[in-house]
């Protein structure tokens, strides 16, 4: 293990916090409604950290990181979450989504990296976790025991190189990955380097035995069109939000969705796909599953869609990429680089602010166990 690996562990390991700013960010109110969502954030003073949200817009907790975190991955039964490095970092923390506490802390494996996102099996006894290796750059999943200390006990293919997001299918033995087809090398920070040999995908794999059911791949012109991350509704389609990395004037889709069979681009993005810099960040199922938030970061927006990826609304956010579920069907909470928490309605596009802060919320917003 490395000084710098070695160091990330000590420093999130440790207790108590030898840094009275990263000590007070910690202590932050437990009172009042439980969380809702989970995101990540950096503050002025406090620096990176994961924090709770109630509905009100207001953080419950904020527990101190030692470098951005990117998602979560939420127990299903448990108020458990894990909160992953931003690709491609090493470190993930499990916690107590109420009271904020860390519960174990934990690394990849040497010569692997994570890549931001995981999930947990329907059952809630494993952990899987999008990595890829240093040496081949293969992607795999890596698979940790919940009840171990998130000990590692295997790796499944992530057939392709660079996954990054993962979710379970609606029949819980399923496994949709967004293959992005990116590879990277923490040595080499986030610098991409096969950008000229990319193969992104949607693949569909069996849990419990890493088997490929099938994979829609991206080819041709659309061969530098990374899938990165993933929304199921329960009637079993995928919206999978993309960011293209190759001529900036091409006109491309930035959004597919698997259904009956088939990975849908969403055509309709093309002709607009510059004006958004070819870029989209989060994107999210409603509870009912009829519409779709989508996040423009880089174009300040977020743009509300159909099933069918037909957009319908679009909301100004500056620098917003975290878009969640609200409890009720066609609501959303979306967060910006700037503070902002806003809600959504996505049937008339309007947006009500909840609360601006003087920090800046990061890439994705994670509800806990809503119910339409």
């Amino acid at each position: 293990m490395d000084q710098a690996r070695r160091s990330t562990l000590a420093m999130l390991a440790g207790l108590p916090f030898a840094d009275p700013v990263l000590a007070m960010a910690a202590a932050t109110d437990h009172g009042g409604a439980a969380p809702r969502w989970l995101g990540c954030r950096t503050e002025p003073l406090a620096g990176d950290g994961a924090a709770g949200i109630r509905p009100d817009g207001r953080s419950p907790f904020a527990m101190p990181l030692p470098a951005r975190g990117h998602s979560f991955a939420v127990h299903p039964s448990r108020d458990l979450a894990v909160v992953f490095a931003r690709r491609p970092g090493v470190f993930a923390v499990a916690f107590d989504t109420v009271t904020g506490e860390r519960l174990a802390v934990f690394e990849a494996e040497e010569g692997r990296h994570f890549a931001g996102h995981g999930t947990f099996s329907p059952n809630g006894r494993l952990l899987l976790s999008a990595e890829n290796k240093f040496d081949t750059g293969d992607g795999v999943l890596g698979v940790y025991d919940v009840e171990d200390g998130f000990r590692k006990l295997a790796e499944l293919p992530a057939h392709g190189i660079g996954p990054h997001d993962v979710a379970v299918m609606p029949d819980g033995k399923t496994l949709a990955v967004a293959v992005g087809g990116i590879l990277t090398h923490p040595q080499s920070k986030r610098l991409k380097l096969n950008l000229d040999t990319m193969q992104p995908s949607l693949a569909l794999m069996e849990m419990e035995s890493g088997r490929l059911v099938e994979q829609f791949p991206l080819e041709g012109q659309l061969h530098q069109l990374s899938l990165r991350h993933l929304s199921v509704n329960e009637r079993g389609e995928v919206a999978c939000a993309c960011q293209f990395q190759g001529d900036p004037e091409a006109a491309v889709p930035l959004v597919a969705i698997l259904g009956d069979g088939s990975l849908r681009l969403a055509d309709g993005f093309r002709r607009r796909a510059a004006e958004l810099h070819q870029y989209t960040g989060s994107i999210t199922y409603d509870t009912s599953g009829d519409w779709l938030a989508v996040s423009c970061p880089k174009a300040d927006r977020i743009l509300i869609l159909d099933r069918q990826g037909e957009i319908h609304h679009e909301v100004a956010v500056v620098d917003g990429c975290g878009v969640a579920a609200e409890g009720q069907p066609g609501r959303f909470v979306a967060s910006g680089g700037t503070g902002r928490l806003v809600s959504i309605d996505a049937r008339t596009g309007q947006a009500t602010q909840l609360v601006s802060e003087p920090l800046a919320w990061d890439n994705h917003l994670v509800p806990l166990h809503l119910r339409g």
